[in-house]
Formats: C-alpha cells, structure tokens, sequence
C-alpha cells in the first residue's frame, strides 16, 4: 500500500495469497487490482522490483479501464521471499 501510494496508483483490492516454503527460504503471495496512468503502473512496478523487502512480481495483466480511458486497469500478483 506504501509503495502504491508513492507510485500515484489507486488500489481497488488486495487479497492475500499462498504460502511456499522451500528450504529455508519462505514466499508469501498477494494479489492486487489497481488502475492508474500507465507511466505510473510503470513506476509502481519498478518500485516493488527495487524494494529492499524482496518484493518480486510473480504474473501481472494491464488492460485499459474503458475504450475511451487513459487510464490502465492492473491485476498484479506480488511475492516476498523471507530467508529463515
């Protein structure tokens, strides 16, 4: 939600996911749906990739919002990996 918010990007939802755990390395999932100017998903996606917590995009589908709209509509699934 932070880096959303630095990003100018309007979450809709977020709906927690699984969990795997492999070794000693633990992935947690989310998705979220989200909708803003393309450039900003743009910024939103680099920020989560750059983010000190691990943060990973896993699979994500941008579509426009309506035929007319500059605004993009986004479903994003988003990972964190926790080392143990």
């Amino acid at each position: 939600e932070t880096i959303a918010g630095r990003s100018s990007v309007s979450l809709l939802y977020v709906k927690p996911g699984n969990t795997q755990e492999d070794g000693g390395v633990r992935k947690y999932f989310a998705t979220l749906e989200c909708e803003a100017q393309m450039a900003e998903i743009a910024e939103f996606f680099h920020n989560i990739e750059n983010s000190t917590r691990l943060y990973q995009i896993e699979k994500y589908s941008i579509q426009p919002k309506n035929k007319e709209s500059s605004i993009a509509k986004c479903a994003v699934t988003v990972s964190r990996t926790i080392l143990s």
